[in-house]
C-alpha cells in the first residue's frame, strides 16, 4: 500500500488533444482478486486498497499511460527514496514523482522533460512547486546546457527516465540510448522500465 507521508496529486478529470485523465474505482472485490495474483506471482508490494484512483490515458490504448495507484508508486519509490540534489526526470505523467523529489529537503531542482505538449496542459497546473521546472522536449535529444548552467552545474545528481506506456522488450533500444546519453549527463540514473523488464524474464 502506498505511504501516507506521499504526497498524492490531486488532478481533475480533462482532455487535451489525445490524452485523457480519468477518476476511476477499485472495487474491495476487484481489489482482492488484483492482491491475491500480486501474492502468487510474488509481488506483494504491488497490493491496492479498494477506492477511487487517477489515471493518464493515450487514445487508442488499452493500458493507462500511468495510474496513481500502489502498484505504480511500487515501479518508483526507489528513485524517489534516493533522489538527491539536482535532478532531471524525463517524462511527467501526473507529476507524482515529479513532486514527491521536489518536496525533499536533499532536493535543490528539479526538471522535467516531457514530450507532449497535452500532457503538460493537463498536468502542470496541479503539480507546482517553486523547486520544479517542466519543459516541452525529446529526452532522447533535449538540450539541458542552458538550465545546466543557470544552476553552475555540470552534471544532474541523478536522472529517472519514465517514457513508456508499458513494459516491453521493443523499448529497450530507447532505454539503452537514454542511459548511455545520461551516463555523461548525470551521476546515477534509475528507469521504470527495467523493473517491469526484469518481472517478465
Amino acid at each position: 500500500m502506498v505511504d501516507e507521508k506521499i504526497i498524492r496529486v490531486d488532478i481533475p478529470e480533462g482532455e487535451s488533444g489525445k490524452f485523457r485523465i480519468e477518476k476511476f474505482t477499485v472495487s474491495e472485490k476487484d481489489a482482492d482478486f488484483f492482491n491475491m495474483r500480486c501474492a502468487i506471482q510474488g509481488t506483494p508490494t504491488r497490493a491496492i486498497d479498494s477506492g477511487t484512483y487517477t489515471r493518464l490515458k493515450r487514445d487508442g490504448a488499452f493500458d493507462p499511460v500511468m495510474s496513481d495507484t500502489p502498484a505504480e508508486w511500487d515501479d518508483m519509490e526507489n528513485f524517489v527514496s534516493c533522489a538527491e540534489g539536482h535532478v532531471i526526470i524525463n517524462g511527467l505523467g501526473l507529476g507524482w514523482v515529479a513532486t514527491n523529489v521536489a518536496s525533499k529537503k536533499e532536493v535543490k531542482s528539479v526538471l522535467v522533460v516531457e514530450l507532449e505538449r497535452d500532457v503538460i496542459k493537463l498536468v502542470e497546473p496541479y503539480v507546482k512547486h517553486p523547486k520544479l521546472t517542466i519543459v516541452q522536449g525529446d529526452a532522447h535529444t533535449y538540450d539541458t546546457s542552458k538550465y545546466r548552467k543557470k544552476l553552475g552545474i555540470q552534471q544532474f545528481d541523478c536522472a529517472f527516465h519514465d517514457i513508456w506506456d508499458n513494459f516491453c522488450e521493443d523499448h529497450v533500444p530507447s532505454l539503452q540510448k537514454l542511459r548511455r546519453r545520461y551516463g555523461r549527463l548525470a551521476k546515477w540514473q534509475d528507469d521504470w522500465l527495467s523493473k517491469g523488464l526484469r518481472s517478465l524474464w
